[in-house]
C-alpha cells in the first residue's frame, strides 16, 4: 500500500476483498476519504499484479492489539482487472 501524499510503502495481507474493496490490518491510523494505491499480488498464476486507486471508507481501532482495520473501495480499476479479482474470490469461496 502506498499513501498518496506520504509516500510510505506498507505491507499487509488482506482479511476481507472482494471486486468492490477489501479490508486490511494496518499499525497505523489512515484518514477516512484518503486515497491510496494499492497493489495486490494474487496467487492465480499471473504475475502482474492489480495495481489502482482506492478510498479509504472504514477504519476500526483493534484495541487489544493497537491495531486497524482499514475498509477500502476500488476506484480505478479497469474491467479486466475486476474480471479477474471476482474469478479469484468466487473460486476461493467454493
Amino acid at each position: 500500500l502506498l499513501k498518496k501524499e506520504k509516500s510510505v510503502k506498507e505491507f499487509t495481507v488482506t482479511k476481507d476483498i472482494s471486486a468492490g474493496g477489501f479490508l486490511f490490518v494496518s499499525k497505523e491510523t489512515i484518514d477516512i476519504g484518503t486515497i491510496i494505491e494499492v497493489t495486490i499480488e494474487l496467487p492465480d498464476g499471473i504475475s502482474a499484479p492489480i495495481e489502482c486507486l482506492a478510498k479509504v471508507v472504514r477504519l476500526e481501532e483493534i484495541e487489544e492489539n493497537k491495531l486497524y482495520y482499514v475498509g477500502v473501495c476500488f476506484l480505478d480499476m479497469t474491467s479486466e482487472q475486476r474480471y479477474r479479482l471476482e474469478k479469484f474470490v468466487s473460486l476461493e469461496i467454493s
